[in-house]
C-alpha cells in the first residue's frame, strides 16, 4: 500500500517579531517549539496575533483559527466553553488540550460535519468533548495520533474513525450514542485502544479491521467497557483481518453479538467479561484464552440519575462503575479482581462509585481517573497453543444443557450436559472439565490437542452404549485425565 500525505508545513511565522515599549523582541522558531497558545470562545479575538495568543488574557476565539496558526510542537489550550465549529489540523505535532479537562470544552460541529479532522502526524487531542456532527474525530495518515481523556457523543455516524495510521493510542475516552460505530480502526496498526467507555452506539462498539493478520499481536484492546451497543445488527467488538490482544475488557448487553471474530482475525481473547448478548461470541467455535467470565457485570447506574442512557446531555451522569461490597453496594461484581495483571502495574484509577483506587489484581473494564499508558505495547507473537493451555469449559452430565454456547460453558454455573458436546466445540489447547457424576455416552474427538479432565480424579464414570468405546481418539496430543470408564468393549481406542 502506498501512502500519500499532506505537507507538514504550517501557515504561520517561522520567526515572530513583536514590538514592545522597550524595543524589538525576537522569537525564533527554534525557541518557540513548545509554546502554549490560548483559545476562549467568550473572550477571544481571531484578529489577534500569535504573540498575543500566548497569554490566556488575550486568546484567539476559535479552535480552527488556532490550528491554522501554530507550528509543530505547539499546544493549543482551550478555555472552558462551547465552540460551534468544525476544526482540522494544518501541520504535524500539535496538541489540542482542554485547559480544565474533560467536561469543560464542548465542540459542536454542524450537522453532517466532522468535529476534529486530523490529517497530520503526532497530533494529540486531550480533554475535548465533541457533541453532534457526523463524525466526532476522523483521522487519516495520522501516524502517532493520541486521543486522550476526551468524549464523542451523539454523532450521526461514527464517534472516532482512524484510517491508514500507525502507532495510534485511544485512551480514557468516552464514546456514546453514535449512530454507527463507536471507535473504528481501519488499517491502523500497531495501535492501543485502552480504558475507553463505549456505549449506546447504533452498530458496533469497537471495530478493528486490517488487510491481513500477521504473526504478531500488534493491536491491543484492553480495559474497555463496551456496553449496550448494536440492536438489529452490530454488537460489542468486531475484528477482521487483524491479530489482536483482547484482554481485561467488559462486553455487556450488546446485541446481537458480544464479540465477532470475522474473516482472517487472529485474536488472543483472555480475561474478559462477556454477558447479555444473543450470541456471546461468533462464530461459536472461536478459540478463547484463559480467564474469561460470563456473568452480569453489575454496573452501578449506567443510565445515571436522570434515567437517560447516553445522549448529548444524558451521558454526563451515566455511571458504569462496578458494584462492590467495600463501597457499600449490595453485591460484588464478578469483574472485580478478574484481570490479567496487577492494577498498579497497568491501569490505576477506580471502578468503584466512591472513587477508591483499584488495588491488587486489576478489575476488568473502564477505570475512571486511570493513568495514561506510557506507550503502545510491543507486538507479541501470536500465542502457539499447547495442550491444556487454553480456556476451560465445564460439563455436568446431570444438570448441564447442550444448547448453551461455548462462552456460557466457560462458567461452572452454566455447563454443557455431555462430554461429546465439548468434544465437538473444543479448539486446540482447550480443556473440558467434567463435574462428578455418570456420563452415558461415547466420546469421539474432533480436533487435536484437547484435554478431557474429571474435576475430581475418579469422580466421573463414563458408560458408553453396548458395543461402543468410552473414548474414541482419532487425533494427536489428546489428554484424558481422571475418568473411570466402564465399557464391555474398549475404554479408550486410539486410532487414525
Amino acid at each position: 500500500m502506498v501512502k500519500t500525505r499532506r505537507s507538514p508545513r504550517c501557515t504561520v511565522f517561522a520567526t515572530v517579531f513583536a514590538t514592545a515599549l522597550a524595543g524589538a523582541w525576537l522569537l525564533s522558531a527554534a525557541a518557540a517549539h513548545a509554546l502554549d497558545f490560548y483559545v476562549d470562545a467568550a473572550a477571544g479575538d481571531d484578529t489577534r496575533g500569535p504573540l498575543e495568543a500566548l497569554s490566556p488574557a488575550t486568546p484567539w476565539r476559535t479552535i480552527d483559527h488556532a490550528l491554522r496558526q501554530v507550528q509543530p510542537g505547539h499546544t493549543i489550550r482551550v478555555r472552558p466553553g462551547t465552540y460551534p465549529e468544525s476544526v482540522g489540523t494544518a501541520c504535524d505535532a500539535v496538541s489540542l488540550v482542554a485547559d480544565e479537562g474533560l467536561g469543560s470544552v464542548f465542540l459542536e460541529p454542524p450537522a453532517g460535519a466532522v468535529g476534529v479532522d486530523v490529517r497530520h502526524r503526532d497530533v494529540v487531542v486531550d480533554g475535548i468533548a465533541v457533541r453532534g456532527g457526523a463524525t466526532g474525530l476522523r483521522a487519516e495518515l495520522a501516524d502517532g495520533l493520541r486521543v486522550l481523556r476526551s468524549a464523542f457523543v451523539a454523532q450521526s455516524g461514527t464517534g472516532v474513525r482512524v484510517v491508514g495510521s500507525a502507532s495510534v493510542q485511544i485512551d480514557s475516552v468516552v464514546v456514546a450514542s453514535s449512530g454507527k460505530a463507536g471507535i473504528e480502526l481501519e488499517r491502523s496498526a500497531p495501535s492501543l485502544v485502552r480504558n475507553n467507555l463505549v456505549y449506546d452506539t447504533g452498530t458496533w462498539g469497537i471495530v478493528v479491521e486490517g488487510e491481513a493478520a500477521g504473526a504478531q499481536l500488534d493491536t491491543t484492546l484492553a480495559f474497555n467497557t463496551v456496553a449496550y451497543n448494536g440492536g438489529a445488527s452490530g454488537g460489542g467488538i468486531f475484528l477482521r483481518e487483524v491479530a489482536v490482544d483482547v484482554r481485561d475488557n467488559v462486553l455487556a448487553f450488546n446485541e446481537p453479538i458480544g464479540l465477532r471474530v470475522g474473516a482472517g482475525a487472529v485474536p488472543h481473547v483472555r480475561h474478559n467479561l462477556i454477558f447479555g448478548s444473543g450470541q456471546l461470541v461468533f462464530p461459536e467455535g472461536s478459540a478463547l484464552g484463559p480467564g474469561n467470565v460470563v456473568a452480569d457485570p453489575l454496573f452501578t447506574q449506567p443510565a445515571g440519575a436522570d434515567g437517560v442512557l447516553g445522549g448529548p446531555d444524558g451521558f454526563l451522569d451515566d455511571d458504569f462503575s462496578l458494584q462492590q461490597l467495600a463501597a457499600g453496594d449490595a453485591a460484588q461484581s464478578p469483574a472485580v479482581d478478574a484481570g490479567s495483571v496487577a492494577a498498579a502495574e497497568d491501569i490505576g484509577g477506580s471502578t468503584r462509585r466512591d472513587a477508591e483506587l483499584d488495588a491488587g489484581v486489576a478489575d476488568l473494564g473502564f477505570h475512571r481517573g486511570a493513568r495514561l499508558a506510557d506507550a503502545i505495547p510491543d507486538a507479541l507473537p501470536v500465542p502457539a497453543p499447547a495442550p491444556g493451555s487454553g480456556a476451560t469449559y465445564w460439563v455436568d452430565c446431570a444438570a448441564g444443557d447442550d444448547t448453551r454456547s461455548k462462552a456460557e460453558a466457560v462458567s461452572p454455573a452454566t455447563p454443557w450436559r455431555t462430554i461429546g458436546r465439548a468434544a465437538r466445540m473444543l479448539a486446540y489447547g482447550e480443556v473440558a472439565m467434567v463435574k462428578p457424576g455418570a456420563c452415558a455416552e461415547e466420546i469421539e474427538t474432533r480436533t487435536a490437542g484437547v484435554t478431557f479432565a474429571a474435576a475430581t480424579p475418579g469422580s466421573v464414570v463414563v458408560e458408553p452404549p453396548a458395543g461402543k468405546n468410552g473414548f474414541n481418539v482419532q487425533h494427536d496430543d489428546v489428554t484424558i485425565d481422571g475418568f473411570v470408564v466402564r465399557s464391555p468393549h474398549q475404554g479408550v481406542l486410539g486410532a487414525k
